[in-house]
């Protein structure tokens, strides 16, 4: 599927990438595992590659240790990728104890939960991303999700290398949506949300 192309910078606010040594190992062994073959290798360098083919102009890594004990190690390699100066049970029991907390919900507030999504979580002042729901749900009833909680309060995510970031944003194109939507869940909501200038 051939990637859109908008008059607004594509920020893809989640996905996953691996030191470059880890990468050859965990990527093929996470794949196994969830049976998900990959976009790309995982890497920083073919997260570039992905993003230049797709038109997207800037992605926010999730860092995600496959052990307890590669915490520190992973969480210590990106930061060296982080600016100084960059931003940052029950989701809705969470929210309501902690009013002015500010979350954002992968996979529309829980991957292959969204009954419990359009129950507790749409309308809440808690923003959903829109990571490995593509092809995994009626888009429907993303539209829905997104007419229902407010085009303000959505991420565009494509949970890469897991997704193709190029599939994900030509299907969020044929999304009957607003420009002023389209625009707000794919740049200005993550500008806002994690502090970002450019």
């Amino acid at each position: 599927m051939k990637s859109p192309h908008f008059d607004f910078p594509v920020i893809d606010a989640h996905l996953h990438l691996y030191p470059d040594q880890l990468a050859p190992k965990v990527v093929p062994m996470l794949a196994s595992r969830f049976g998900n073959d990959p976009a790309f290798d995982g890497t920083v360098s073919g997260c570039r590659r992905a993003m230049a083919a797709s038109g997207i102009s800037m992605s926010v890594n999730l860092p995600v240790a496959t052990r307890p004990d590669h915490v520190g190690h992973t969480n210590g390699f990106w930061k060296k990728y982080a600016k100084p100066t960059d931003g940052i049970a029950s989701l809705a029991a969470l929210h309501r104890r902690f009013p002015t907390l500010r979350i954002a919900a992968a996979h529309l507030g829980g991957f292959g939960m969204w009954n419990e999504t359009e129950e507790t979580l749409v309308g809440e002042d808690v923003t959903l991303d829109l990571s490995h729901t593509f092809f995994w749900m009626p888009h429907e009833r993303i539209e829905r999700i997104i007419r229902n909680h407010g085009a303000r309060r959505i991420l565009f995510g494509t949970d890469a290398p897991w997704q193709e970031q190029s599939r994900i944003l030509g299907a969020f194109a044929e999304l009957p949506l607003s420009e002023s939507d389209r625009r707000a869940i794919c740049c200005e909501n993550a500008k806002e949300l994690f502090c970002i200038d450019a």
